[in-house]
């Protein structure tokens, strides 16, 4: 489950660069929740969730 792990790596690293705690000395992907990539990093972890979650929803037959 790559999408979990990634989203919570970009709110964590995110998170972390605005309270200040931690100085990135080279731009990555994950700082500033991606704004330097057109917040893909952010953004796209939740689409895949989403989609995930709707194709499974579709595999459980409804009880009738």
């Amino acid at each position: 489950m790559a999408g979990p792990a990634e989203l919570a790596g970009v709110l964590v690293v995110g998170t972390t660069e605005r309270l200040g705690a931690v100085a990135w000395p080279d731009q990555t992907v994950w700082p500033g929740y991606g704004a330097g990539y057109g917040s893909a990093p952010l953004v796209l972890p939740v689409v895949a969730l989403v989609v995930l979650r709707r194709q499974a929803a579709r595999r459980i037959p409804s009880a009738r």
